[in-house]
């Protein structure tokens, strides 16, 4: 199941009954939702009290709470970098789109138990925002990442 504020969408039961042309359009319904509650989050500026602790870190909007994610440095100009902790070793699914929702990478790997670092090359984008997404059997989490030339 992920989840996404008040919105949440069972994409097992969708894979299991939809033809491909309904479950990419449910994807993209999602990414949709996504990208709104990023926007949203980014219209509440928190005080610089709330973000001393948290320089050059991106709040993640997590589906599910054992799903923890870093992102930085953000903005990002080449190397991005993704730590992920998990409790055992697992199936990771990375995407990264742009803000109308064109996916401009996505990738399979598999990550260990404990903490894996990632390193994701940002250079080949030009300057503007972006939205990285990362999905496991337990849950999805999404981060903006701002790319900078």
């Amino acid at each position: 199941m992920v989840q996404s504020g008040n919105y949440c969408i069972i994409l097992e039961s969708i894979k299991q009954k939809q033809t491909p042309l309904k479950i990419f359009a449910m994807k993209r319904l999602m990414m949709t939702l996504i990208l709104w509650s990023v926007l949203l989050i980014q219209a509440t500026k928190p005080t610089e009290a709330q973000t001393s602790n948290l320089a050059g870190y991106t709040p993640l909007l997590n589906m599910d709470t054992s799903l923890n994610v870093s992102v930085y440095p953000n903005p990002v100009s080449g190397i991005l970098v993704c730590e992920l902790e998990s409790p055992h070793p697992e199936d990771l699914e990375i995407g990264f789109f742009d803000l109308e929702g064109k996916e401009l990478y996505k990738g399979k790997l598999r990550i260990n138990e404990g903490m894996n670092r990632l390193l994701y090359d940002c250079s080949r984008y030009k300057s503007g925002s972006y939205i990285i997404t990362f999905t496991t059997a337990r849950g999805s989490a999404s981060s903006h990442v701002q790319v900078e030339r």
